[in-house]
């Protein structure tokens, strides 16, 4: 939950710090993406982690492979 928290405050730090920051419209574009980058790897690592966690947990009991799928993070 506290990183769910970390993220929303830095999205809106971010936004705010966008708007109020004049700049030209590319500059803004790569500052958005760098943001966005930022946030999407923040948030799929929690996701990561819990995918790979649940698929060894399975497999060490006994689940076959072939009933898992695939456990890897399709992002």
């Amino acid at each position: 939950m506290r990183r769910f928290g970390f993220a929303v405050g830095m999205l809106f730090g971010a936004a705010a710090g966008l708007f109020l920051a004049p700049r030209r419209g590319a500059e803004t574009r790569r500052a958005i993406r760098a943001v966005g980058g930022e946030l999407a790897d923040l948030v799929a690592t929690p996701f990561t982690e819990l995918a790979t966690a649940v698929g060894t947990s399975l497999r060490q009991r006994g689940v076959r492979p072939a009933t898992l799928g695939s456990c890897e993070p399709t992002l």
